[in-house]
């Protein structure tokens, strides 16, 4: 006969992008106790681009979050070294590190500055998806990640990002905030 039971070795799940829709299919699998390896790279969620966007949306919608404001600033997007990070909050040691951006009175501060209020008045008026195509667009996000070792595959991680902003808005759901905490969830 030659046939024998089929076997979770024997079957094998290609994903286009798996940065996307990995986790899913992870956490799917082990719920119903099939074994599962997964190869193709680091968590999608870990890669210091998605990062610096997810903190980028954080902030839009709230900048008082000093976590993710402290990483958009020391991003290569702003590029604050940890010595001006460190300047700027000794001149307001008080209060959010929001207070003490605000109330420095340098150059980098105050572009940045209005680049967030930009942001933050676009993010009003525009869906997720639009928005964080704004924000790769308004902070050249896909040049600078892509020029960085890796540069394909880092952009490729960003445009997933947009692509389950899409997913995320054609499932019905609206709203920055909304969408960060979906994505806060999947972390």
């Amino acid at each position: 006969d030659g046939v024998r039971p089929l076997r979770p070795s024997d079957v094998m799940i290609l994903l286009r992008s798996p940065g996307v829709v990995l986790h899913h299919y992870i956490r799917a699998l082990g719920e119903e106790g099939i074994p599962w390896n997964a190869e193709g790279g680091e968590d999608f969620f870990a890669t210091t681009e998605v990062n610096v966007a997810l903190s980028i949306l954080q902030i839009v919608d709230n900048p008082r979050q000093d976590v993710p404001l402290i990483s958009v600033l020391r991003s290569p997007l702003f590029g604050f070294t940890a010595d001006r990070l460190a300047e700027v909050r000794s001149a307001a040691p008080t209060g959010d590190y929001y207070d003490a951006v605000t109330a420095d009175g340098g150059e980098d501060c105050k572009d940045f500055l209005a680049i967030l209020s930009d942001l933050r008045q676009a993010g009003r008026d525009m869906s997720v998806h639009r928005l964080v195509w704004h924000i790769y667009n308004r902070l050249n996000v896909l040049g600078v990640f892509g020029a960085m070792d890796d540069g394909a595959a880092r952009r490729e991680n960003l445009i997933a990002l947009s692509q389950h902003a899409e997913k995320f808005e054609s499932n019905g759901y609206r709203g920055l905030f909304a969408f960060v905490t979906q994505l806060r969830r999947l972390l």
